[in-house]
Order: structure tokens, then C-alpha cells, then sequence
């Protein structure tokens, strides 16, 4: 009976939003299609089923099967049934189109030239909009053209140097090791770890705050983790489910504030209170860093300066604690990576 409650309402709610569109005017690129319309091109990409208005979002719903939470297990069902290039189409049918093969990435890397177009993140745009008194723009990680290339070119000079990544490496050295002995604390009496993913969110943190702000937080401490760590790691985590459910789910946050979009909200304040905090308590370690110098130093508006603090930390934690959950799941398939990788340390 509860479900069938839950899928009246998403129904309702499905045409509640088709008659607010269309009493203001909108219509989706579907509704003036013709033969020669530019995108003939992209409609030939095989995909699932797209719907009016929903496009392809349905496949999370129970009638597709998937959820938000294993995405991974939807792109990889989608390439093994569509091939190398997918077309997805979001909410009011704008077409996405994902691929998986290298040279296709490789294309797409070469051909994006010197403002490249990333979609930004609209909830978090729409935040940071709301509050001039903190942020100038929406972000190095959500502006588009030259305020982006602005952004990218007085924030980003040091933590692509060649130089600054090899007066890393010794650091770096020493917080492999340290999350070493955390993983040889927490495994069970059979010798395994059960949930690697803690555990690799814990090492982007560690790594990423001690590049960008210089300084060891203790992330990787079995026992005794500072509470500001502590703050920091959970509104990381809350800011990172908060950005899934507002990208994939309906876009009611558009017209009220959603829970998803509040838990993002409250997240994004969180951690730029906490940013703010780690900046005036800087100690000399901290200032001796030379991405956190030219952060400072940046000619840029100071309110710049900490969201771009705020973007790297976010946005470097997930990305290592993913992409190396990723890489230990294919090393442990491979035997003679395992063998490769034990001959070399």
C-alpha cells in the first residue's frame, strides 16, 4: 500500500512539473524536432529509451532497476549493451553523451581548446549565487569561459607545477604508509578488510588537506582524530551525497528548498566555516606550502580565495578516494599486476 502511495505521488509530482513548463513557456528540444535540425547526429547514438521530458531518468526508478547509489553498475551495463559511446538524455531531454574508450577521451581532451564547456554543478551554482557576501562567481569548478580561465590561471599555476609535485612525493610517502598501518588496524581476524571505501575517503582527505593547506590533519589516526578533522570529513560526506541527489533526482530544489538541496546547503556552509578556520589558524608549516601561498597571493577577489580552498578539498577527496578504490579492485583481478606491483616496492 506505501509504495503504491509513493508512485502516485511521483506520478502527481511528474505532472505538476509538465503543467508548470508549459503554463511559463517552455518547451523541451523534443517538441520542434525536424529533419534538419543539427542534431540528427547525436539521435543516432544508441541508448535506453528515452521518454518526454523524463529522457532516460527512468532506469533509476523501480520500473529501470538501478540506483543512484551504484552508478558505476549502470555505465557498466550501459557500454556492454550500447557499445563505447552511450547517449543518456537528463530531465527535459538534454542529450549526454559518455564514453569509455581511450583514444575517445583522449579526443575529447584535445578538441575542448581554451574554454572548455563542463556543465556546472546547478545546486551548488544556485547556492553560491544566493550569497555575494562569500562568493564572487560560482567556483573555478562551476564558471565557464574566461572567468573560469581567470580562475584556473591565478589558482591553479602551483598545484600543476612539476616542481611542487615532486616536493610532494615525500610526503605523500609518508601518508601511504600511515594509511598502511590504519588498513593492518582495521582488518578482521580473517586477515580482510570489509569496507575499503572509509578508508580511502579518510586518505583523500589526508592527502589532499595536507597539499593544498600544507599540514598533516590526522585523518589516518586510529585513535584521537581532532573534532575539526572530524567536522570536516562528515560535511565532506554529506556534501557529496547532497551534489547526487540534487543532479539526479527531480529538480524540485528549483522551486523550493528540497531536503537534498538544504543537506547541501548546510554542507557547503560547513565546510567553508571550516576552511575558513584551517586559513586564520595557519602555523608556519602551513604558510611554507606553496599551493596554500599562491592561493593567497592570487590576484584575484579575496572571496575567491577560500571558496577555492573549499573546491579543492571537496573536489580532491572523492576524486583519489574513488580512483583508488578503482585501481585496487582491478589489481586484485589481475594476478600478474599483484605479482608486477610487489617486484617494484
Amino acid at each position: 500500500m506505501l509504495n503504491g502511495l509513493l508512485q502516485t505521488q511521483d506520478i502527481a509530482a511528474v505532472v505538476i512539473l509538465i503543467i508548470f513548463f508549459l503554463l511559463v513557456g517552455y518547451r523541451p528540444p523534443w517538441w520542434n524536432r525536424n529533419q534538419n535540425d543539427c542534431r540528427k547526429d547525436i539521435r543516432g547514438i544508441p541508448g535506453p529509451l528515452s521518454l518526454p521530458l523524463l529522457g532516460t531518468r527512468w532506469i533509476y526508478s523501480w520500473l529501470g532497476g538501478y540506483s543512484f547509489s551504484k552508478i558505476h553498475e549502470v555505465y557498466r551495463d550501459l557500454f556492454k549493451k550500447y557499445g563505447p559511446i552511450v547517449k543518456e538524455e537528463t530531465l527535459f531531454n538534454i542529450p549526454v553523451i559518455s564514453i569509455v574508450e581511450r583514444r575517445d577521451i583522449e579526443k575529447v581532451f584535445k578538441s575542448s581548446g581554451k574554454y572548455p564547456v563542463r556543465p556546472p554543478t546547478e545546486a551548488i551554482a544556485h547556492y553560491r549565487q544566493s550569497r555575494p557576501d562569500r562568493y564572487a562567481s560560482t567556483g573555478i569548478v562551476n564558471e565557464q569561459g574566461v572567468t573560469w580561465q581567470n580562475l584556473r590561471t591565478g589558482l591553479t599555476t602551483e598545484l600543476t607545477s612539476p616542481r611542487t609535485i615532486a616536493s610532494f612525493l615525500p610526503q605523500i610517502e609518508q601518508i601511504s604508509d600511515d594509511w598502511c598501518n590504519l588498513i593492518r588496524q582495521h582488518r578482521n581476524n580473517q586477515g580482510n578488510i570489509i569496507n575499503l571505501k572509509p578508508l580511502a575517503e579518510r586518505l583523500g582527505l589526508e592527502a589532499t588537506c595536507a597539499l593544498v593547506l600544507g599540514r598533516r590533519m590526522g585523518f589516518l589516526l586510529q585513535e584521537d582524530v581532532s573534532e575539526t578533522a572530524q567536522q570536516l570529513a562528515e560535511a565532506v560526506h554529506h556534501h557529496f551525497l547532497a551534489c547526487r541527489d540534487t543532479f539526479y533526482g527531480l529538480p524540485f530544489w528549483k522551486l523550493w528548498p528540497t531536503k537534498s538541496y538544504n543537506r547541501l546547503a548546510a554542507s557547503e556552509d560547513a565546510i567553508y566555516t571550516l576552511a575558513l578556520k584551517l586559513i586564520e589558524s595557519a602555523d608556519e608549516e602551513t604558510r611554507e606550502s606553496a599551493i596554500f601561498q599562491s592561493v593567497l597571493h592570487a590576484p584575484i577577489d579575496e572571496r575567491e580565495k577560500t571558496a577555492a580552498i573549499v573546491d579543492f578539498i571537496a573536489a580532491g577527496i572523492y576524486t583519489l578516494g574513488n580512483s583508488l578504490v578503482f585501481v585496487l579492485y582491478l589489481i586484485s583481478k589481475h594476478a600478474n599486476c599483484q605479482k608486477k606491483t610487489v617486484r617494484r616496492s
